[in-house]
């Protein structure tokens, strides 16, 4: 039987005493998202990056050694966490884990399953992602996702970042390794052609490379576009691994 999903502004539905999968996914995701996000915070707390421009004469007041929005921001989010984690852990004789907003996090991503169906599930997900949010407005910027391909059970389009080691669904909720779904993508784009340039883009690969091994015969031109002369990317995936 289905019930309206407990999440707030969620229109979708889900079992009794669960969130729907789309819920569970971005709660997976946001998790996910706590260990890159702490060290960017924490660059914030220390002053190490400019987030917005000066305008206007400078204070007279002396800078703060650090960014109270951010410590706030930081501090709340590592409440809700460890607050869950205690939920969990109470009554089993699970270790906890380190006393930090990433290492509860990531002691709570390997539990999503449970959290998912706990009765205050709707909680958890508005929680989370509200604090991570607020993290990320503390530092003005948004995180910058990586396209990690079309999920295999149900085609949805996923992003993480770049640094994460797991890439969740946010419509099913499934879970990929993010070293695997690298290597998915590119074994799918064999076929397509590029010009040098946009191969060394595509692949980190230096364009002086590229070209010293069209001249000594390693890699054959293997179309053209725009007058342009193009060659497979799964040529050069083969001289990348040979």
């Amino acid at each position: 039987m289905s019930f309206p999903c407990p999440v707030p502004r969620c229109e979708l539905f889900a079992s009794e005493w669960g969130v729907c999968r789309s819920c569970a996914g971005a709660l997976a995701r946001d998790l996910g998202s706590v260990p890159s996000l702490v060290a960017d915070v924490e660059a914030t707390l220390a002053r190490q990056t400019g987030q917005a421009p000066r305008y206007g004469p400078r204070s007279t007041c002396p800078p703060l050694a650090y960014d109270p929005r951010a410590s706030a921001a930081l501090g709340a989010l590592k409440a809700v966490l460890v607050g869950w984690v205690r939920v969990l852990a109470e009554d089993t004789t699970e270790d906890w884990p380190a006393d930090t907003a990433a290492g509860c996090a990531s002691w709570l991503l390997v539990r999503v399953p449970r959290l998912r169906v706990h009765p205050a599930a709707g909680d958890v997900v508005a929680e989370v992602s509200e604090r991570v949010g607020a993290c990320w407005r503390a530092i003005d910027r948004a995180p910058a996702l990586w396209f990690a391909g079309p999920c295999t059970d149900c085609d949805a389009p996923m992003y993480t970042r770049p640094e994460a080691l797991i890439v969740v669904c946010r419509l099913c909720a499934a879970s990929y390794p993010t070293e695997g779904r690298r290597r998915f993508l590119l074994e799918s784009a064999r076929d397509y052609r590029l010009t040098i340039p946009e191969l060394g883009r595509a692949l980190l690969v230096p364009a002086a490379t590229l070209r010293s091994w069209h001249r000594r015969g390693r890699l054959s031109p293997d179309g053209e576009a725009d007058g342009q002369v193009t060659y497979r990317i799964g040529d050069v995936l083969d001289l990348l691994t040979a």
